[in-house]
């Protein structure tokens, strides 16, 4: 996927940049302070839970080899913004 992409950069003279939209959230941005400010062990349980319409599936989204799938379309915004909180 990511030599996919590197060629439509080439191809079109242009850069691609990504948006982890989830680390400009206030209660995540609200959330990282608070653990950065103490050294208390936290045990975290991430649960996601949102509906899809019919669109989803028909958009391109819904199809993994231009989505990359759910881990990709989705879950990696939750692994970016659980390595900003945890790591910094």
């Amino acid at each position: 996927m990511w030599r996919a992409l590197r060629e439509l950069e080439q191809e079109h003279q242009n850069r691609i940049w990504t948006i982890l939209q989830l680390r400009l959230h206030p209660a995540i941005v609200a959330l990282r302070d608070a653990m950065l400010s103490t050294a208390t062990v936290h045990d975290m349980d991430l649960t996601y839970i949102t509906s899809r319409g019919r669109w989803y599936l028909h958009s391109w989204k819904g199809v993994e080899d231009r989505s990359g799938g759910i881990a990709m379309n989705i879950g990696i915004h939750f692994f970016d913004m659980l390595l900003w909180i945890l790591v910094g």
